[in-house]
Order: structure tokens, then C-alpha cells, then sequence
């Protein structure tokens, strides 16, 4: 495991979130993948602090290590929007969110 993926799997364990499924080296990958893209989140001058937390939980329902690989370019935003159910989308949407 690589210093960078080591941030990763060390943020998440220490953040509780859950486990990543897929081969050793995907979810080594995709750990430091994620950490990153929850950090451009909680950086992200655009987002009203107060959804910081429910836009982290619904990233965080992405569990498959192969989807964070092969999502890695897209910005956080389109990785969120993967995993929203159809009332969230339809709530975001009217909130005039992000999208």
C-alpha cells in the first residue's frame, strides 16, 4: 500500500466509513479515491455547510471499489448523483441544488 492510499484506508477507518468491496488493490485505490473526493466536498465553498453531512452519507453508499476507480475523473457531483434514489434527485432538483 502506497503512502497516499494509506491516508485514504487511515480517514475512512477513523471516520467509520463503511468497508469498500473488491480486491485488495481496488479497494486500496479506491480508499484513497474516495478520501479524496470527500475532501473536494468538505472544501467545496459552494456547499452550504449545513448539507455537508447528507451529501457525505449519500457518497458513502458507494461501496464498490470499481465504481470509485472508474468514476475517478468525474467530479464529486456526479459521483453523488450515481448513487441518489429518485425522491432525492427530485429533491435536489427542487432545491436547485448542485446539479
Amino acid at each position: 500500500m502506497g503512502d497516499h492510499d494509506t491516508v485514504g484506508a487511515a480517514a475512512a477507518f477513523a471516520a467509520r466509513w463503511p468497508a469498500l468491496t473488491g480486491s485488495d488493490k481496488q479497494t486500496e485505490w479506491a480508499a484513497t479515491i474516495r478520501a479524496d473526493k470527500i475532501r473536494a466536498l468538505d472544501t467545496d465553498r459552494k456547499v452550504p455547510p449545513a448539507d455537508r453531512a447528507r451529501y457525505r452519507a449519500i457518497l458513502l453508499r458507494q461501496t464498490d471499489a470499481g465504481v470509485w476507480i472508474d468514476n475517478r475523473r468525474n467530479p464529486w457531483q456526479a459521483d453523488m448523483f450515481g448513487v441518489l434514489t429518485p425522491d432525492e434527485r427530485a429533491t435536489l432538483s427542487a432545491e436547485e441544488a448542485l446539479f
